[in-house]
Parts: structure tokens; C-alpha cells; sequence
């Protein structure tokens, strides 16, 4: 991930929270998977939580977005 740098406008700032939550939860799945293949179900309940939580926020920042 790199930084955005300076952003004025909110829906370009909306975009690059998205993108990052994206990558987040990209690699948080494939952590998921690892811990999964390797019986880690702690690793595995915190992944998913995670998961969880910022999904609902995806998706709560999609839906204010298109108001």
C-alpha cells in the first residue's frame, strides 16, 4: 500500500478508505485460510471478527456514499 498524499475531496478520499479496507481484507482471508489449514482457532475466531467488522464498515461507507 502506498500513501494517497494530499486529497481535497471527499469522495476521492472515500475511495482510497475502500481500496485500503480491500487489501485488509484480502490478506486477512488469506491469514484466515493459513490459520485454518494449520488448526490456529485463535487466529482463525480473530481473523474472522475482523473480517466481520470491516465488511459492516465497507459496507455502511458504500451505502452512505450513494445517498
Amino acid at each position: 500500500m502506498k500513501e494517497s498524499g494530499y486529497v481535497t475531496d471527499g469522495d476521492e478520499g472515500l475511495g482510497h478508505v475502500l481500496e485500503t479496507y480491500k487489501h485488509f481484507i484480502t490478506s486477512e482471508r488469506n491469514i484466515l485460510k493459513m490459520a485454518s489449514e494449520a488448526g490456529d482457532e485463535a487466529t482463525v475466531a480473530m481473523m474472522s471478527d475482523y473480517i466481520k467488522e470491516q465488511e459492516k464498515m465497507v459496507w455502511m461507507l458504500v451505502a452512505y456514499n450513494t445517498k
